[in-house]
């Protein structure tokens, strides 16, 4: 009995403390997603500008990326999911999204997540996407993103909100302007 009052007690003083934080999670249970949400279909440009890795060549070249955003951890506010990324004149390669954190404190709205293609493997030297990368949402505007320095791929890009049939015409420009077969 002790341990639920302390929880109760715990718990109303945390919604007076965080009501806007409590408010963003009953959102959560809730369908559907408001432009002004972090949570959604989001698609975009990636441009590759080159390779952290000194054995592997130096390249330029555009990709398109789409994911799709959902609550992964309601306690941690974490956002996670599963996307797609074509680098033009590459099949398109699938991808988990994960541990994408947002402090509700930071008025940049600033984060930091991880993107790992499907079987990612640590020591697969043909793996020059999955890793860490940072960036800024602009709330009801859009998701720039950039990687982390360490090995793979530089990349940098900016996303809005989206659909599949914007990403495959994106994909489908970027293609057609590489010269590059889907």
């Amino acid at each position: 009995m002790l341990v639920l009052t302390f929880l109760t007690v715990f718990f109303l003083i945390w919604t007076l403390l965080n009501p806007r934080a409590m408010l963003e999670h009953v959102r959560g249970f809730m369908p559907g997603t408001s432009s002004n949400s972090i949570k959604g279909e989001w698609v975009g440009h990636i441009d590759i500008y080159g390779v952290q890795d000194p054995w592997h060549r130096a390249l330029l070249k555009p990709a398109v990326i789409r994911f799709r955003l959902g609550t992964q951890d309601y306690f941690l506010d974490n956002y996670g999911g599963t996307g797609e990324i074509s680098i033009a004149g590459q099949p398109p390669q699938t991808f988990h999204l994960k541990a994408l954190s947002i402090s509700a404190k930071d008025p940049n709205h600033e984060f930091r997540t991880s993107l790992w293609l499907d079987g990612y493997h640590p020591n697969d030297p043909k793996d020059l996407v999955s890793g860490s990368f940072h960036g800024q949402w602009k709330a009801g505007e859009s998701l720039s993103i950039e990687r982390d320095l360490f090995t793979g791929y530089d990349m940098k890009g900016v996303l809005v909100k989206g659909t599949d049939d914007d990403y495959n015409s994106l994909v489908q420009a970027m293609n057609a302007a590489a010269g590059a077969k889907p």
